[in-house]
């Protein structure tokens, strides 16, 4: 009889550490699984704050290169080997904005700041300079920026000029071209993607013209 009471017992404490080793496997998955989870959405915060810190972090450079170019009187590159230069600062006073524009809208400057399209117009020449930027990050202000309101172009002479929104298009950039036709009038295009709130990177592009006053 105490054998067999011992063999019960013994079957009984064998049946469970087999449920506790079994609940114990599944906790580890479970906090396995966990870990995997944290560390993905890690990973996706990273990637996809990335553009938005950078260029944050890059238009301060570009502010600071900006100030040591209108006490020199010469363009001033934020870092050595960069591959584009300042050439103005946008401003909109009412919503807190202050970009540095660069010379050029390949994709590297524009990781940084807006860039001017490669286009006969200059900014603050006769004729209309087109500014492009992204819509997640430089130029998602263009969302809040209506027609009739103003914005400020300081130029690399010191000079500030104030332009008045006039109007907007959304245009398909696989048909869209710039004009070619000079005007006596003083203007900038800012473009950016569209809609603003898409995720995903689509034909569609957000124009709002300003007139020089």
């Amino acid at each position: 009889i105490l054998n067999e009471s011992n063999c019960s017992q013994s079957f009984t404490l064998k049946v469970e550490g087999l449920k506790m080793g079994i609940i114990l496997k599944k906790e580890r998955s479970f906090r396995l699984i966990e870990t995997i989870l944290v560390c993905l959405g890690i990973i996706f915060i990273l990637k996809a704050s990335y553009l938005p810190a950078k260029a944050y972090i890059g238009q301060k450079m570009l502010l600071s290169a900006w100030e040591r170019t209108l006490e020199t009187g010469e363009p001033q590159k934020s870092w050595n080997w960069a591959d584009f230069t300042p050439i103005a600062k946008l401003s909109v006073k009412h919503l807190g904005i202050n970009l540095v524009t660069l010379d050029k809208a390949s994709g590297e400057a524009m990781a940084w700041g807006p860039g001017l399209l490669n286009h006969e117009a200059k900014i603050g020449e006769d004729g209309t300079a087109f500014i492009v930027g992204h819509r997640d990050s430089h130029m998602r202000f263009l969302k809040d920026l209506k027609v009739g309101e103003n914005l400020t172009i300081e130029l690399a002479n010191g000079e500030q000029q104030i332009y008045q929104a006039v109007r907007s298009d959304i245009v398909d950039s696989r048909t869209w071209t710039t004009p070619t036709d000079r005007t006596s009038k003083t203007s900038i295009a800012l473009i950016t993607c569209w809609p603003f709130d898409e995720t995903e990177s689509g034909p569609e592009r957000y124009i709002l013209y300003a007139n020089l006053i």
